[in-house]
């Protein structure tokens, strides 16, 4: 035992300041790693969005061709519909919604 307090005594401190260094890196690196998956995830909803405007427009262009046709429509319906999925799942705790939820939540969000 007396061994064991001696060993503490000399190298408590040191074993101690080690354990704290390890603690205060790992909430950094969970700090960093949270801090990149945010902007990872603005990124996403950036470039959807932009996506969404292009999309829009062609849409516009088709509906006022003659001769455009209804799965021309669709398709680019789809990818809108797809592109508010990707933006609304950008945000956490909002995985797995079903079509009419995406709209609400894309709503809400106030895109």
């Amino acid at each position: 035992m007396n061994k064991v307090i001696a060993f503490l005594k000399t190298w408590g401190a040191a074993i101690a300041g080690v354990l704290l260094a390890l603690l205060g890196a790992g909430w950094m690196w969970q700090r960093k790693q949270a801090e990149i998956a945010k902007l990872k995830d603005q990124a996403a909803v950036d470039k959807a969005l932009k996506d969404m405007e292009a999309l829009r427009a062609v849409r516009e262009r088709v509906v006022r061709e003659e001769g455009a046709t209804a799965t021309q429509i669709e398709t680019i319906d789809r990818s809108l519909s797809d592109n508010k999925r990707r933006i609304v799942e950008a945000h956490e705790g909002m995985e797995g919604l079903k079509d009419a939820e995406v709209d609400d939540a894309f709503s809400r969000l106030g895109y």
